[in-house]
């Protein structure tokens, strides 16, 4: 037991119980041997606020020099009864939420308040809420508001682009450090964050490792998911890298060609002249 710290709210530090254990130690011996006999009948009625005390003056040094702190709460108690603090449960509302497994009627049962639906008033505001945020009732102009100061706006940081840009460094970090424990796993990237990034960015084919077969725009700046959306969309494998694609015409086996004309018509216009550029064949 440390000798600087108390235990318990008492305020009893372990230097007490050591340097004091010749004379307490009979009662503490006691009242663990209660415990283990199951002799706690009274326990639940004991709580923090029955054994810390307040001392009545300075140098307290007798149990006749404390006070328990319980009565405290009956002085607020009585505070709050004269001005008028007290929650009348007679008056007070209770509204539900994110409750639809729970059984409200019985964890409300003994509690004499009101139950209530939204909207509803809170100290005379309205307070209501739906499932979707529309924007229709938006009274502020946050375009104006989130441009900088020297634009005539607030300053206001727009969540929506910050969070758009927090969410691009995950694709950015993917190429300037592969080694990362995260890379290779599923990105909380949307589709807009990929076209943005792949419109800023280029890319210089090398050993084609770290190039995307179909996500990466590097057929003159675009997506062959862009330039190709039937092909993408019948390719059983989508996360291939360039390279991974050209061995041994990997990327053709992740196609059934057999009967989709349109998508051969596709492929040859748009895969033929680039996949010579790049070393790819069909």
């Amino acid at each position: 037991m440390p000798t600087d710290k108390a235990p318990r709210p008492d305020g009893f530090t372990g230097i007490f119980f050591k340097v004091c254990w010749e004379i307490i130690k009979e009662d503490i011996l006691l009242v663990l041997d209660s415990i283990y006999n199951l002799i706690c009948a009274h326990l639940n009625l004991l709580n923090s606020a029955n054994i810390v005390l307040i001392p009545k003056k300075e140098g307290a040094e007798g149990v006749a020099d404390y006070r328990p702190i319980s009565l405290i709460h009956d002085i607020l108690h009585r505070f709050g009864i004269a001005i008028g603090l007290v929650t009348n449960l007679q008056k007070s509302q209770v509204a539900a939420i994110r409750c639809d497994t729970i059984e409200l009627t019985e964890v409300l049962e003994g509690v004499p308040a009101i139950r209530a639906n939204f909207p509803i008033k809170y100290l005379g505001l309205p307070l209501a809420g739906t499932g979707d945020i529309t924007g229709g009732k938006c009274k502020v102009n946050w375009k104006k508001t989130c441009l900088p100061t020297s634009q005539g706006g607030l300053g206001v940081l727009d969540l929506e682009k910050f969070t758009r840009v927090l969410r691009l460094r995950w694709l950015w970090h993917e190429w300037k450090d592969p080694t990362k424990p995260w890379v290779g796993l599923e990105t909380p990237c949307d589709e807009i964050d990929r076209s943005l990034f792949a419109a800023s960015t280029k890319i210089t084919i090398g050993d084609g490792n770290m190039t995307r077969l179909w996500d990466s725009a590097w057929i003159e700046g675009q997506r062959p998911k862009d330039l190709m959306p039937l092909v993408y969309a019948i390719s059983k494998n989508r996360g291939r890298s360039l390279r991974n694609g050209k061995e041994e015409d990997a990327w053709v086996q992740d196609l059934a060609l057999e009967s989709h004309s349109p998508i051969i018509v596709e492929l040859v216009d748009n895969w033929l002249p680039c996949g010579k550029r790049s070393g790819m064949s069909t």
